[in-house]
């Protein structure tokens, strides 16, 4: 049922994976959804913003225009990684991996909260962070680096936006299907050792990450910020050796 404080909800990587299965599960719910994305997006019943946020105009951009929006609930859902050695990794790759995981979060986090604030209304904002947030991984030194920034800029907004009725809190998934691990579930032998480091011996479908978010955005979690809630299927429970 919808909430008749959060009405209107935006999405950043809308057109894919986690972040297309948060825009379906909060139209289904009957919210006003703009999905934000470089590809277009399938579910027709959402507004799309189509534009590029490794471009750093087109993030400034968005965040400007978001007081034009009055958005009550952000999703921050796009993400991107590179699987490279860290002495083959450039800095022109590490730039782009910190704009989208953690740059982009902070300045659209920053402007949906202003303008929860100059309305004097409560909100909520998501992070799509992920146990690469939480431990460290092989190859993926930028994405590491940015999902364990994203943690901590989970922590410091929520610190900081309490006062004001504005909610903070970040999700950190295991492997989910997504057409960015899509690699993994065409090479058996490595989709069985992924399959195996989580405790329930599979991976996540993205429905499953977007129902976490749905109740984490709602008003029944009207208490929780500042969390981090690992959706990993047992993924940082421990370790299989």
């Amino acid at each position: 049922m919808k909430s008749s404080s959060l009405k209107k909800v935006a999405v950043t990587g809308g057109s894919s994976g986690i972040g297309l299965a948060c825009v379906q599960s909060f139209l289904h719910k009957g919210f006003d959804v703009i999905s934000i994305d470089k590809a277009p997006i399938s579910e027709n019943m959402s507004r799309h913003v189509l534009t590029d946020l490794s471009s750093m105009d087109n993030l400034l951009h968005l965040a400007d225009s978001f007081a034009e929006y009055e958005v009550d609930i952000l999703i921050n859902a796009a993400g991107i990684r590179e699987i490279t050695p860290v002495n083959n990794l450039s800095l022109e790759k590490w730039s782009e991996v910190l704009l989208v995981n953690l740059t982009a979060p902070f300045l659209l986090s920053q402007a949906v909260a202003k303008s929860l604030i100059s309305r004097q209304k409560p909100g909520a904002i998501v992070n799509i962070a992920s146990v690469s947030g939480i431990m460290a991984e092989p190859e993926r030194a930028a994405y590491v680096s940015s999902k364990h920034g994203l943690v901590g800029l989970t922590k410091q907004l929520a610190m900081e936006y309490g006062e004001y009725g504005v909610r903070v809190n970040a999700v950190a998934p295991g492997v989910v299907k997504t057409p960015m691990t899509e690699s993994y579930f065409d090479d058996a032998k490595v989709f069985d050792l992924i399959s195996k480091a989580h405790a329930m011996k599979r991976c996540a479908n993205p429905c499953e990450i977007a129902s976490v978010v749905g109740f984490i955005a709602s008003e029944q979690a009207s208490f929780m910020t500042g969390a981090i809630v690992p959706v990993d299927g047992g993924w940082t429970a421990g370790k299989v050796i």
